[in-house]
């Protein structure tokens, strides 16, 4: 029961980041000025978002409710935040 409620709950944070991130917004760098600080907060806010995210997979993977492959979730979106600030 708890690997359900755990996996739910990190499956519905880890949908949210990852909707702020693919889908918000073009992916190439737009001309207008204000959309940039937009897509770059955008950004910062899903990578802020990912550490809270990653520090309850720890808990529920350190109590063995969930396997360690979902440190690959909030990793992803990450890396991938990262690249959208680059490219803002």
């Amino acid at each position: 029961m708890g690997a359900a409620v755990c996996g739910a709950l990190l499956t519905v944070l880890n949908a949210v980041l990852a909707f702020v991130t693919l889908a918000v917004g073009p992916w190439m760098p737009a001309e207008d000025a204000e959309a940039l600080a937009v897509y770059h907060d955008l950004a910062l806010g899903v990578l802020l978002g990912c550490i809270p995210v990653t520090g309850l997979t720890w808990v529920f993977v350190k109590a063995q409710w969930l396997r360690p492959w979902w440190y690959a979730l909030p990793g992803l979106l990450a890396v991938l935040s990262l690249i959208r600030v680059a490219m803002a």
